[in-house]
């Protein structure tokens, strides 16, 4: 049985719920915010400007976010914990490992998916996530 008060060795349970770790250092820091002004020069060639445009674009990335269907109202990615990323990974790397090994079975590939969206929290609404 797990115990509140001893929750750093809270194991998961069948159809049990799971303690997400979460990493609030950073919760002040608005991200809108730029030290840049607009019209500002810079010695960047054109192609090199669009690329760091493109990747620093919030309004693209929280629009990417949202059709992947991850709750970033729930969940914002960085309040994850870097272990709770890693134990994410880990599972894509198990499920990696399933497809490649070809004998792995429905029920494999469902217990490890389900572990992954434990793991990085997603809005599906009432439909079933997707294998």
């Amino acid at each position: 049985m797990n115990n509140w008060s001893d929750r750093e060795k809270f194991e998961k349970k069948p159809g049990g719920m799971c303690l997400l770790e979460t990493d609030y250092q950073d919760e002040n820091v608005d991200l809108t915010k730029s030290e840049i002004k607009p019209g500002s020069l810079t010695s960047l060639s054109a192609p090199i400007q669009d690329i760091i445009k493109m990747i620093f674009d919030v309004k693209s990335i929280k629009n990417t976010l949202a059709e992947l269907e991850l709750d970033m109202d729930k969940m914002p990615l960085g309040k994850l914990s870097k272990n709770q990323i890693m134990q994410a990974y880990s599972v894509l790397t198990e499920l990696q490992n399933l497809i490649e090994s070809g004998s792995a079975t429905y029920a494999n590939y469902l217990d490890a998916s389900n572990r992954f969206y434990t793991y990085v929290p997603h809005v599906f609404g009432l439909t079933a996530p997707p294998l």
